[in-house]
């Protein structure tokens, strides 16, 4: 989604020209999809591991870039988010909390399920319920 080295220099990517674009860019993609990259790539509230796709291999001005591409890709999915009905945010979420249960049983060897809109381990459903 963001390539590792940006063309443009950091001022474009704060232009409102630059918001248009990934607006627009947004826009064309379906609710459902828009909704899932937004859980499951840009924020860490259901899935720790969502932000590890961001390379940290960049030089300090590449990564400024970067991360404003990030921030503008961020704020449009955010308020994109929002505007979608809950039943299609809610599979969102529970999407985003498979990937991190399947994150967590492959570094930990334990089997998680899903429990409302949190992770838990197959032990713990007692406590967790």
């Amino acid at each position: 989604m963001i390539p590792k080295r940006p063309k443009q220099k950091t001022s474009f990517y704060r232009s409102r020209q630059y918001k248009i674009e990934v607006l627009q860019k947004i826009n064309k993609w379906s609710d459902t999809k828009a909704v899932k990259v937004y859980y499951t790539k840009f924020t860490t509230r259901y899935n720790p591991y969502a932000l590890d796709w961001m390379d940290r291999g960049r030089t300090k001005v590449m990564q400024s870039r970067a991360q404003i591409m990030f921030d503008t890709m961020c704020d449009i999915l955010d308020a994109r988010t929002f505007a979608v009905s809950q039943k299609k945010r809610c599979k969102a979420i529970v999407c985003a909390l498979q990937e991190y249960a399947q994150r967590q049983r492959q570094e930990d060897g334990q089997n998680y399920i899903i429990v409302g809109h949190r992770i838990a381990r197959l032990g713990n459903i007692k406590v967790l319920a």
